[in-house]
């Protein structure tokens, strides 16, 4: 494709009080040439221009096809202070090189300027773009937009193995049977089997390796029948404001990023909500997908990305009752997907409704 601007290295960059790996990785554990990136500053130095992310090495040069956003907790890292501002980027520019001194990048095609992408609208809800395939090793960012909270970018590039034949500068073409893609940091070449099993639980023969909560103060329920069986809560009394969680068998750490598509009613008065959180071991929970309110008492499908994690994880099926009038939750055909194009693996729906962001 046409060469976009040139883009310095040296160029000016905002007051960034944190740059480390994403999703919490422990540096120690950091893998060649890391391929996560974390990027946050306070919301007193967001630049009074547009910002500029530091790049991601992904070790040698890989054909890329996309990213995945997160937001991140921003703060003042310097005075020790507890970072809970909760931080995103709305729109960003990518730029690749395959060598960190020659820059391109991402091109609109209509308008023959730097695509601008959309980002992020909720500070954990991942999000997923694509762009024609490109060959690079190094990657950046370039914030256009931020939240009020300040720029808190995690980043996951997705992209596999240049053809064994192939050069960066033979490699224009994509040849099929290439490499799985995955995202870029290291994994085997088996990730579909240190994934949770790709078939979908009905729950027609139990719950599939999910279990309950020990420690939540209710269980869901199973309403069994031949023809449909389901887990599910009622509101009353006795349920009200009160979580039932269930918990998936464990995900191996670097294992994705997956697909979980779940089919679920959340119907009544009562202020019903239906939330999916990952928990590590340590039980620090991170929110992916949330809804509240009713939606009507029919079966409809939520999607969400798992991100590839550093650390083992569970996903957290969570229902909640605000109140105790009329009001069900029920859950069924839930599904971890490693088969699943992530370009179908998102709400159709914002699933973040406002008055849930401050979760």
């Amino acid at each position: 494709g046409p060469a976009g601007p040139a883009v310095r290295p040296a160029a000016r960059r905002p007051d960034l009080s944190l740059l480390q790996q994403g999703h919490g990785v422990d540096p120690r554990r950091r893998p060649p040439g890391g391929q996560s990136l974390r990027l946050v500053s306070r919301p007193g130095t967001a630049p009074r221009r547009r910002g500029v992310a530091s790049g991601v090495d992904l070790g040698v040069p890989k054909m890329v096809r996309g990213v995945i956003t997160q937001g991140a907790r921003g703060g003042d890292a310097g005075s020790g202070a507890t970072t809970d501002n909760r931080a995103f980027v709305r729109k960003y520019k990518v730029a690749h090189s395959v060598d960190g001194k020659d820059w391109s990048f991402i091109m609109d095609s209509k308008t023959s300027l730097p695509k601008i992408f959309e980002g992020n609208t909720h500070y954990d809800a991942p999000e997923l773009r694509r762009f024609e395939e490109i060959v690079a090793q190094y990657i950046r960012l370039y914030p256009e937009r931020w939240s009020p909270a300040g720029i808190g970018m995690r980043v996951e590039i997705l992209g596999c193995e240049l053809p064994e034949t192939s050069t960066p500068t033979d490699a224009t073409t994509p040849t099929h049977g290439s490499g799985v893609e995955t995202s870029t940091i290291p994994v085997s070449t088996t990730v579909a089997s240190s994934a949770p099993s790709d078939g979908v639980c009905d729950f027609d023969h139990g719950l599939c390796g999910w279990m309950h909560d020990p420690n939540a103060p209710l269980l869901w329920s199973l309403h069994s029948h031949e023809l449909n069986s389901y887990l599910y809560m009622d509101a009353s009394l006795k349920t009200e404001q009160q979580p039932a969680r269930l918990l998936s068998p464990v995900v191996g750490a670097d294992t994705g990023p997956l697909c979980l598509l779940f089919s679920y009613q959340l119907w009544g008065e009562a202020q019903g909500s239906l939330r999916v959180l990952l928990r590590d071991a340590h039980h620090e929970e991170t929110l992916l997908w949330a809804l509240r309110g009713d939606q009507g008492p029919v079966w409809k499908e939520g999607r969400t990305i798992l991100p590839r994690s550093p650390k083992d994880f569970q996903v957290v099926m969570e229902g909640f009752f605000e109140h105790g009038t009329r009001g069900h939750i029920w859950i069924d055909n839930i599904h971890i997907s490693s088969s699943t194009p992530l370009e179908e693996c998102t709400q159709p729906f914002a699933a973040f409704p406002p008055d849930m962001t401050g979760e």
